[in-house]
């Protein structure tokens, strides 16, 4: 299930105002330098999800944070919308633990322990018949306990809070976050 962070520029300041009576409403010079800040923003948010995102025993989900701008009209308003949209990829079964972290687990059904073995013989260092013991005696765990929610994506986005403002402040819009899984 993969999901998307999107910033995208909302409300018009005096500042915006401005830049658009200089470079036009629908110049390229404009869409320049709102695309360029919104890319230096992505290069800034990028590693931080990566680091909060939680390592499975590859640390693929967190390697699949990616970021691309986006330009499109607004149907109704012909204003145009600038995006910034940082995504992780979660077309591999290997991801699915990704919805399970985000909401956590309620305690009473055991997960497949066998989905559990790789991150058992990375985190534990176990292997063999050990390291299927361990997934057993994990998932019997997760099974009484149920594992903690950890929405890693607001702590990201939290602690980059100022340099939203900045790229906020230097576009003259107020940025919209939305998270979204799909």
């Amino acid at each position: 299930m993969p999901f998307t962070l999107e910033i995208g520029t909302s409300g018009i300041t005096l500042l915006s105002q401005r830049l658009e009576k200089i470079t036009g409403r629908h110049s390229a010079e404009r869409d320049r330098i709102y695309i360029e800040v919104l890319s230096e923003l992505g290069v800034k948010l990028v590693p931080r999800l990566r680091h909060e995102t939680p390592k499975g025993t590859t640390g693929a989900l967190a390697n699949s944070t990616a970021f691309r701008t986006q330009i499109d009209q607004d149907p109704e308003t012909n204003e145009t919308i600038y995006s910034l949209i940082i995504t992780q990829s979660a077309e591999s079964g290997q991801f699915i633990y990704r919805p399970i972290t985000v909401t956590g687990r309620k305690s009473g059904r055991m997960p497949p322990p066998l989905a559990l073995r790789g991150w058992v013989e990375l985190k534990w260092g176990l292997s063999g018949i050990q390291s299927k013991k361990g997934a057993f005696r994990l998932a019997r765990h997760i099974a009484a306990f149920g594992t903690q929610p950890s929405d890693y994506v607001e702590k990201a986005v939290i602690s980059s809070a100022e340099d939203i403002e900045v790229a906020a402040n230097n576009l003259g819009h107020q940025l919209s976050v939305e998270i979204s899984d799909f």
